[in-house]
């Protein structure tokens, strides 16, 4: 096993903000290239969000950790460049709901296409039981909300 020189020398938590930046960085430019459009990471995010769902805004803001201003307008770029339709709900006139058009739909099963294939090529690198373990590890709880609850001053 060879060790990224780059990594070599992070921290654990420094490490894994490298990797994803990495990750997301290939998958959004594949995405990007073969449906000829550029969104951005905040774009993408919405749309896996929005992917068989219809939300509206205040779901939308409570789902992807972005403030609400940033939501609006990644919602009104997505929106110009038709891959989400934006419609007043009819129970609510003030509250609108968002949904990936079929252009949507599609874009965000390439943007899936490529995650999966990124997974499978990491379980490759790393061996199925190494990567069984790794998703286990990222998927435990690792009860965070107490080390914000109890942060020393």
């Amino acid at each position: 096993m060879t060790v990224d020189p780059k990594l070599k020398d992070l921290d654990m938590l420094d490490t894994i903000s490298e990797r994803h930046g990495e990750l997301r960085n290939i998958i959004e430019t594949k995405a990007n290239d073969i449906n000829g459009i550029h969104n951005s990471s905040s774009e993408w995010y919405i749309m896996a969000k929005l992917y068989e769902s219809t939300l509206t805004f205040v779901e939308v803001t409570q789902a992807v950790n972005l403030t609400r201003q940033a939501i609006h307008k990644s919602i009104k770029q997505l929106e110009e460049k038709e891959l989400v339709k934006v419609k007043n709900m009819t129970h609510n006139k003030k509250e609108k709901c968002v949904s990936l058009t079929y252009q949507g739909i599609k874009c965000i099963e390439h943007y899936m296409t490529y995650k999966q294939s990124i997974e499978t090529h990491i379980e490759a690198m790393i061996g199925p039981e190494q990567f069984q373990t790794f998703k286990m590890i990222l998927q435990q709880d690792w009860q965070l909300k107490d080390l914000k609850e109890n942060d020393p001053k």
